[in-house]
């Protein structure tokens, strides 16, 4: 008889908790991240008798532990130069952001909790979930099983923050921008995806063979030359920066596709799998666990979103962009995309009474956006986690 512990069962109800959790999140317009809805649900099911092997059963776990180093192969291959360069006022106000964090939650919180915690907790908040993961790898060496579970929780709770905040703050920048509607004429070229030093003999031989099977063997091909390259090297520079780069590399170079993962129809599955990996660590959290991480993760989410406020808002200023736009674009680092996506179109429709209008606000604050979180969570986090993990 088939039951949830079996293999497929397994599968079956750890990939339908996700697509609930999904579900949720759209319906709440991104209130209820998927994280967020995700964390209450396994922490209230393992507490109630739900299989702490849940995740090794259905294998996710298994294929999340190797696909993390394809998700960040893919999100280099996600880069367009071109387009950052283009936006470089939005790249230094983000990158502020997260300098802010660092020398807030180092600052303060050095003095009242011991470095273990303190640099743990930098990535959740300014990252996401690869960087949070490599936190998870660095405290598993270390059997510091109360880091994973504190950072796992840091990083439910951000997004949740980080939501409403962002929400405020850009329809609070739609109305100033709606003063100018009918004196501006705001026309923005839609952008390529083209690659910024493409190699067009690589290129031509490989656009005949792009396939999902041939996209997917390739990304996985490099994720493995990016490992291979670390052990060769002695392991100076952390992995999932030279996958990060590696990516960037081979989609320049012609080899790999942009947005691959997507273009191999493979990129759900592999955020459901890396997924699996972060929830596994909720199956030894208990009521307890949580009471003792609910002080230090307001303390830090506190510090980081102070030090993020007054950073993106200095850098800001100086660059000539609105108070409420650049701490936009700062704290779009505690939710990504799709945050960066969802929350502009909301405040569009909230704001905007025609399409012009709507189109008008999105053309102010959604790229700047889109750049900000893209920039925070696939570059600058996976960076600053590398280095930071050396010191858990």
């Amino acid at each position: 008889m088939l039951d949830v512990y079996t293999g497929l069962g397994a599968l079956a109800f750890v990939v339908g908790v996700f697509a609930l959790s999904e579900m949720i999140s759209i319906k709440t317009k991104g209130t209820l991240s998927i994280m967020l809805v995700s964390s209450i649900f396994f922490i209230v099911a393992f507490a109630n008798g739900l299989s702490p092997s849940i995740f090794i059963s259905s294998n996710l776990y298994q294929l999340g532990s190797l696909f993390v180093a394809v998700l960040i192969v893919h999100l280099g291959t996600t880069l367009n130069m071109s387009v950052l360069i283009q936006q470089w006022k939005v790249v230094l106000v983000a990158v502020s952001a997260e300098i802010g964090i660092i020398l807030f939650v180092l600052g303060f919180g050095s003095f009242f909790y011991d470095s273990a915690v303190v640099f743990s907790a930098i990535p959740p908040i300014g990252g996401g979930i690869v960087a949070t993961l490599m936190v998870h790898e660095a405290a598993q060496i270390q059997g510091l099983e109360d880091i994973i579970i504190f950072t796992t929780l840091l990083l439910s709770a951000s997004s949740f923050v980080g939501y409403p905040i962002a929400s405020f703050l850009l329809k609070k920048e739609a109305k100033n921008r709606m003063k100018y509607f009918k004196i501006v004429q705001n026309v923005v070229e839609s952008e390529s995806n083209n690659s910024f030093f493409e190699l067009k003999l690589v290129k031509n031989y490989f656009e005949k063979y792009t396939s999902p099977t041939i996209i997917l063997g390739k990304i996985i091909g490099v994720a493995f030359l990016s490992f291979w390259v670390v052990k060769l090297t002695e392991n100076i520079i952390n992995e999932y920066v030279v996958c990060l780069f590696f990516g960037f590399l081979f989609k320049e170079l012609g080899f790999l596709e942009f947005d691959s993962l997507n273009r191999a129809n493979s990129y759900g599955f592999t955020v459901v799998s890396v997924l699996s990996v972060i929830f596994h660590s909720f199956n030894s959290i208990s009521v307890d666990d949580i009471l003792i991480a609910l002080v230090p993760l307001t303390f830090f989410l506190f510090l980081g979103i102070l030090g993020m406020l007054v950073m993106s808002f200095w850098v800001g200023k100086k660059l000539k962009f609105s108070s409420y736009l650049s701490i936009s674009i700062g704290i779009s680092c505690m939710f990504g995309f799709p945050g960066t996506y969802i929350i502009p179109h909301e405040v569009a429709r909230s704001i905007g009474k025609t399409a012009e209008e709507q189109q008008f606000i999105l053309d102010g604050i959604y790229p700047q956006m889109l750049i900000a979180g893209f920039v925070n969570v696939t570059i600058a986090s996976v960076l600053i986690a590398s280095v930071l993990i050396r010191f858990i």
